[in-house]
């Protein structure tokens, strides 16, 4: 992961130089604007930095890092679970500004580094697979979320930071990252070792696997302040 980030940071100053060189120069006595902005976002990607750079009149590059980390209790395959989240994403998108104003059409690469697990401590007998184990059978059940490295990421979005009037500009984003993952099971109790129970387990695997439709489409609403340098 640090090494495609290494690489996108690398891509973004061939980028941004490449749109400094192709942009007009400004008549003499006008300012000249920076083709570069930053800024600062927060929704449900969680807390994010952003660099935008102007490509052309009506199109940018935007790259963002965020991070979210969060706990809470669900029921999946009716075991309730603890579930820790440690979001790590990165974001490369094209912004075009279809109408010349600020909505912009998004589309672009989601890079994760997420970490997700889940844990069961039960207190009576659960039915996994087809089979009653009692909880001493079962132990802790914890579960690994193992997600694509690389997915894509479509939106919708209001604000130009590199177009705006004065340095600071309001940003949105509404948009949904599309990724897969699998969901790997393991228990520590009596029946850990045993085949059956590994098939029970390997069957709960699935029905997790089908109660959390909440990450496969997993929605990006982000709004923030940005800073035209």
């Amino acid at each position: 992961m640090y090494k495609t980030y290494s690489c996108l940071i690398v891509l973004i100053l061939c980028v941004a130089s490449l749109a400094s060189a192709s942009e007009p120069v400004s008549a003499p006595g006008v300012p000249e604007k920076s083709h570069v902005a930053a800024a600062v976002k927060v929704g449900t990607l969680g807390m994010g930095l952003e660099g935008t750079i102007r490509l052309g009149e009506r199109l940018n590059l935007r790259i963002s890092g965020n991070a979210l980390g969060t706990d809470y209790e669900d029921e999946q395959s009716d075991i309730k679970y603890d579930v820790e989240v440690d979001l790590r994403t990165a974001l490369v998108l094209l912004d075009w500004h279809v109408f010349g104003n600020n909505f912009r059409i998004s589309a672009g690469a989601a890079f994760n580094n997420n970490d997700i697990t889940l844990k069961a401590r039960t207190s009576e007998s659960e039915t996994i697979g087809d089979t009653v184990y009692t909880p001493e059978q079962i132990g802790t059940i914890t579960g690994i979320l193992n997600f694509d490295g690389t997915t894509a990421y479509f939106g919708i979005g209001f604000g130009n930071a590199v177009a705006s009037q004065g340095p600071l500009s309001f940003v949105f984003d509404v948009g949904v990252i599309a990724q897969d993952y699998e969901v790997d099971l393991s228990a520590d109790g009596l029946a850990g070792s045993d085949p059956g129970f590994q098939a029970d387990l390997k069957e709960e695997e699935k029905d997790v696997q089908k109660d959390l439709d909440d990450f496969t489409l997993y929605p990006v609403v982000m709004a923030g302040l940005a800073y035209r340098f």
